[in-house]
């Protein structure tokens, strides 16, 4: 009689926010290359496509709720993944400091310091964090309650019109405002929470008319074209090695990202690279992004860093930089994962589209009701 060999339990991901763009990417990115892997899904919409492309997927409150966490610890205590993955900033935020807490989960964590994400999330903190270390982030005036309006107009004479106001935390341009003439100040005096402003880099030429066409009525649908938003990426292994970069040039409707093509720019990719090298030293480690755009002498100006994979994760792939392969052959190499060899040139872009995605009645109640879905 011949023995059997045990079979090989499947190297188990644990996506937080599954329902999120990045949750998309990152389910889109490991389509195909699955096999040996078990994807279990966090998500606090039942009524969600992405639930049911999972193994296992639970439905679970939001980050804020106060039962989060115990319900989160539960799933984790009884699943105990191998690898667990953020699907929103303020999930990085969570599993830093809870890797931070338990030292028995560092190796299941694959991030850096708690105190790097805060800096992230903060666009006020990325400007001091930017100063101090000599990085070029776009410049920025605080709104705190007790700002001062004659450095306030000084900023405004130094920098001009059109400006961005935005929260000093966001994510997604919610919240986020131009301000175009000096009238429209008038109104952070009445501003209820700390803002941050800064000036519009690169703006369509056209501006002003889209400024006239939305005074002169509210239309159905509006937007200021974006057709210059740059990110570079890169992953930090946990020796604190840099791995492949990565920039591209994507155009933005209504926010979302629909066309990407990879950006060759050696300016912007150094300025990435001593980023990363910065932040790399004040212990980040993982997948890191920022984004930028230049001012108006041309230069690169930072507007924002980022501690998570991103939503354009797997185009990025198709373009020629297989970011999760990276980040789980620098921190789980036994895993032998299929990753892609870097591509040093791209010869195309992709374009993005909204797709259809079917839900049955049956999945969403019993993910519902029982607050767990297994394929």
């Amino acid at each position: 009689m011949t023995s059997q060999m045990p079979e090989k339990k499947p190297f188990s991901i644990l996506l937080t926010s599954m329902g999120s763009l990045l949750g998309q990417n990152m389910l889109d990115t490991l389509e195909g290359r699955r096999d040996g892997l078990r994807i279990i899904g966090l998500n606090s919409v039942a009524e969600n496509p992405r639930n049911f492309r999972a193994d296992l997927t639970y439905l679970v409150p939001v980050l804020q709720d106060p039962a989060f966490f115990d319900h989160f610890m539960q799933i984790f205590e009884f699943e105990s993944p191998d690898l667990i993955l953020a699907g929103r900033d303020d999930d990085v935020l969570f599993l830093t400091r809870l890797k931070e807490a338990r030292a028995d989960l560092a190796d299941k964590i694959p991030y850096g310091t708690s105190a790097c994400v805060e800096i992230m999330q903060s666009k006020l903190k990325s400007f001091q964090f930017s100063q101090l270390y000599s990085l070029d982030f776009v410049p920025s005036f605080s709104l705190e309650p007790d700002f001062s309006w004659s450095a306030l107009e000084k900023f405004v004479e130094t920098e001009g019109f059109p400006l961005i106001l935005k929260p000093l935390e966001g994510f997604g341009s919610h919240g986020v405002y131009i301000i175009t003439e000096q009238t429209q100040l008038q109104v952070l005096k009445q501003a209820q929470e700390p803002l941050l402003l800064q000036p519009y880099l690169d703006p369509p030429a056209d501006l002003s008319d889209f400024v006239s066409a939305y005074q002169w009525a509210m239309p159905l649908f509006f937007q200021i074209p974006d057709e210059n938003q740059y990110a570079y990426q890169t992953v930090i292994s946990p020796a604190g090695e840099l791995g492949p970069e990565f920039a591209i040039r994507a155009q933005m409707v209504l926010g979302r990202v629909e066309k990407i093509e990879r950006c060759l720019d050696n300016s912007l990719l150094s300025l990435g690279r001593k980023s990363a090298q910065v932040f790399r030293d004040q212990g980040w480690r993982g997948s890191f992004n920022l984004q930028a755009k230049q001012d108006k002498e041309g230069k690169w100006k930072v507007f924002e860093f980022s501690p998570r994979m991103t939503g354009s994760l797997s185009a990025r792939r198709l373009l020629g930089f297989d970011e999760m392969g990276c980040l789980l052959q620098f921190f789980y190499p036994e895993l032998e994962f299929q990753a892609e060899s870097f591509q040093a040139q791209s010869q195309g872009l992709v374009m993005r589209s909204l797709t259809d995605g079917y839900i049955a009645y049956q999945d969403v109640e019993r993910l519902r009701t029982e607050k767990k879905w297994r394929k």
